[in-house]
């Protein structure tokens, strides 16, 4: 698994890959480093689901949306 970031003005953009597979893709506010070094020691979908559901940065709304599989 891995994760690509896209940088927009105001939010950033990730897709969530298993190899050449998207997975999901959200959206979510500027983030600090230290939360993003934690998302990149993640190894498995509810891992990353987990970290982004505890941060006040990010709606639940804006989790996950997009393709999903």
């Amino acid at each position: 698994m891995w994760l690509a970031l896209i940088i927009g003005n105001s939010r950033l953009h990730w897709g969530l890959f298993d190899g050449k597979t998207l997975c999901h893709t959200y959206d979510t506010e500027r983030l600090s480093k230290s939360f993003v070094y934690s998302l990149s020691k993640c190894q498995t979908l509810s891992e990353v689901q987990e970290i982004l559901s505890s941060s006040p940065h990010t709606p639940r709304q804006s989790l996950f949306v997009g393709n999903q599989q």
